[in-house]
């Protein structure tokens, strides 16, 4: 499928989080921000952090993936729970504790624009708390 257009002004939401690094006094900080189609769609990702600069690339291949016709309920399905350094608490009270940078994104997806995914046959906490 051939990538779909955005329209020249679009409507965004933006995100700033801490990821406090396990086991040491470190932090990283996240600053995502989501473009959408008119009619809502998730489009377009950008992820920006202190230290780790893989996330910008990651989220332009989740944006060509998502203007390409992908859902956004598979990006938070193949994403969410990965875990790699760095991890830790967060400031985030909807995610608690992320796995990873990837982890945190995509659960911030998952909150922020309703795909309430369910893993395996388990709901996340972070999801049960939305229900809830």
């Amino acid at each position: 499928m051939p990538r779909e257009k955005l329209p020249d002004f679009r409507k965004r939401k933006t995100h700033s989080g801490t990821i406090y690094v396990d086991g040491t006094r470190d932090e990283v900080k996240v600053h995502i921000t989501m473009n959408t189609y008119v009619d809502g769609r998730p489009a377009e990702l950008f992820v920006k952090t202190d230290q780790h600069k893989f996330a910008d690339s990651w989220a332009i291949a989740v944006s060509l993936y998502l203007q390409s016709g992908g859902d956004i309920k598979t990006v938070v399905r193949k994403f969410a729970f990965q875990n790699f350094f760095p991890f830790g608490r967060t400031n985030n009270p909807n995610i608690g504790f992320a796995r990873s940078i990837v982890d945190y994104v995509a659960r911030w997806i998952d909150w922020e624009y309703g795909g309430r995914v369910t893993f395996g046959n388990d709901v996340s906490k972070e999801s049960e708390a939305k229900d809830g």
